[in-house]
């Protein structure tokens, strides 16, 4: 039986491979395709976890499907004419992923001057169970997005030099999910590092003018009165598949909220360089998931440090400190006095506590959600020794908590050396002074716990170590 650890990493791969960006529907069908099909067409050292060649597995076993026949040459055919397709719809419709039928028609007669397609291919790929269909309404597009995205992606990459510009533009509105798309798949398909190169910069340089928070004792000062109303034992009394369960549904909710609020674009400068940072980090974490045997070293451990150093400064772009979170609440409340009517009336104490709390708990959410947005992006089990690095390196509170909680992501279950990696980071810290450290790392460990299988001693002895009370 797997442990719950080996189900997190599987689940996470399947959840990125499928679910995260929201291009293939939520059937068994997609996934039992990929598993079922990618033995019998990729290589045997091509993990499963490489995001571009599953899609390209889902695209043979549905060319496959359509009827082309397995030989590379009329495969090497309709994935060609394909690439090209997607590229001449992007060019028509720039907004859009389909094209009417005459422009389709236009594009077969301009493809056959430099490129040969036999009819009987071309029948195949626009027939009943093609990867093309003619809509009632006569507009020819990819039946499901996650093929336009690919092909276009594969022309982008083959053809860089050409389209550089178009690159640029894309990666400056990458929180737009077109674009964030068709920039994974390009960087599948890229022969060398210039994508990757021109992402980091353009990561790197998004809202430099902020530096990257340290989450040292001046920084978490905002948080000590709020601690107290968070929990500090979360421990469950429930089982770990209950708890487990408990986490899918709420990632379900996560889904369809974020589905129904899919903002892209804002008309503050300042939100859509968030957003691009935010989107450009989710791409530099396909990167790490898909070519982490094909890139140097360094250059994985710039990658790492980019996600991180940017993660870092969106949480710094919104995180008052102390005496600015006092100036913050007493401008809301001149600004309320003065709306009054010019009667000035002073607000009740209670509504003043009620605003503070609420600003102050909006921003630990805001740091935290953007923590483990981090931690998603470089929690693969092969990358961790880089991580280490880069954390001794940098020195800061902030780093050893993006450590920790990858450490724990990767974790197969919670043993001794989780332990002791725990008992280090809590006598480094000063417990009064740092009681957001001690209060984060507790939850998260505690959490770890409600949904794993954890050995009865190292729960018991963890609890001791956390001073909160253990149950059996």
């Amino acid at each position: 039986m797997l442990e719950d650890g080996k189900i997190d990493q599987i689940e996470r791969n399947i959840n990125g491979i499928i679910i995260n960006n929201k291009i293939v529907p939520r059937y068994p069908f997609f996934i039992l395709s990929i598993l079922q099909t990618y033995e019998v067409f990729m290589p045997q050292d091509v993990k499963i976890t490489a995001y571009g060649h599953c899609y390209h597995t889902l695209i043979l076993a549905h060319l496959i499907k359509s009827g082309i026949d397995r030989t590379d040459k009329a495969i090497s055919a309709c994935l060609n004419f394909s690439t090209h397709l997607a590229y001449k719809i992007n060019k028509l419709n720039p907004s859009g992923i389909d094209i009417s039928f005459e422009e389709f028609e236009e594009f077969v007669t301009e493809y056959r001057r430099d490129y040969l397609i036999p009819d009987a291919i071309l029948n195949r790929l626009t027939a009943e169970n093609g990867i093309l269909k003619i809509s009632k309404d006569n507009r020819c597009c990819f039946v499901l997005p996650y093929s336009f995205y690919f092909f276009l992606g594969k022309y982008l990459a083959s053809n860089y030099d050409d389209n550089q510009f178009l690159i640029t533009e894309m990666l400056e509105k990458s929180y737009i999910r077109r674009h964030k798309l068709t920039l994974i798949f390009a960087i599948h398909h890229a022969p060398n590092t210039d994508i990757i190169d021109e992402i980091l910069l353009h990561t790197a340089c998004a809202i430099d003018d902020v530096e990257p928070i340290k989450l040292d004792i001046k920084e978490t000062e905002v948080f000590h009165s709020l601690l107290s109303s968070i929990p500090k034992r979360i421990l469950s009394d429930k089982t770990v598949a209950e708890e487990r369960e408990k986490v899918r549904e709420g990632r379900d909710r996560k889904e369809d909220f974020e589905a129904e609020n899919d903002i892209e674009e804002s008309t503050s400068e300042r939100m859509n360089q968030i957003y691009r940072t935010q989107k450009n980090s989710e791409i530099l974490s396909h990167i790490l998931r898909n070519k982490t045997g094909e890139l140097k070293i360094d250059k994985l451990e710039e990658i790492i440090g980019i996600i991180c150093d940017s993660g870092l400064r969106v949480i710094k772009a919104f995180l008052f400190e102390d005496s600015e979170l006092d100036e913050f609440i007493r401008y809301i409340e001149k600004k309320f006095n003065e709306s009054q009517d010019g009667e000035h009336a002073q607000f009740k104490q209670e509504q003043v506590k009620q605003i503070e709390k609420m600003v102050r708990g909006a921003v630990f959410v805001w740091t935290m959600m953007n923590i483990e947005r981090i931690v998603s992006s470089v929690n693969k089990p092969e990358l961790q020794g880089i991580l280490k690095n880069i954390r001794d390196k940098m020195k800061t509170p902030a780093y050893d908590i993006i450590y920790y909680f990858s450490a724990l992501d990767v974790a197969n279950s919670f043993d001794k050396p989780q332990k002791k990696q725990l008992a280090e980071l809590l006598s480094k810290y000063d417990k009064k002074d740092m009681a957001f450290m001690h209060r984060v790392l507790s939850l998260r460990t505690q959490f770890y716990i409600n949904t794993h299988q954890v050995n009865a001693q190292i729960k018991q002895a963890t609890s001791s170590l956390l001073e909160i009370d253990y149950k059996p």
